[in-house]
This record gives structure tokens, sequence and C-alpha cells, in this order.
């Protein structure tokens, strides 16, 4: 499971040829799929990764000045 709040993100898979992944509701336990077609998984896997790039970019320039 990933994430800390309101809603977490868990069961990650691919069906029928689409991203499928459950949003767990807090403590209750409800989910929601979000289905997700090839392009818009990629779009997502993108903006993931160029996210996390600069998060590690912002750090490093912070240890590097430190």
């Amino acid at each position: 499971m990933y994430g800390r709040g309101l809603y977490s993100l868990d069961n990650i898979r691919i069906e029928k040829g689409e991203l499928m992944i459950d949003c767990v509701y807090g403590n209750e336990g409800g989910v929601r799929t979000i289905i997700l077609d090839p392009e818009e998984a990629q779009s997502l896997v993108n903006e993931i990764y160029w996210t996390a790039q600069d998060y590690q970019n912002e750090l490093r320039r912070k240890l590097l000045n430190a």
C-alpha cells in the first residue's frame, strides 16, 4: 500500500490492457478503482517520474549547499 492520508493506493495491476489502481479510503476500508488506458497510464508514469526527479535534484542541491 502506498500513501499516508485520507486515501492510499493499493492493488496496482493491469487487466484487459488497462492499468487499474485501487484507492482505499482511510480506516473505513472503502475502495474505489481508477482505470487508465495505456496513454493515460504512460502520462501518469511520466509525471511521477519527472516530479520525483525534481524532488531528488532539490534534495541534492540542499545537501551540496549545507
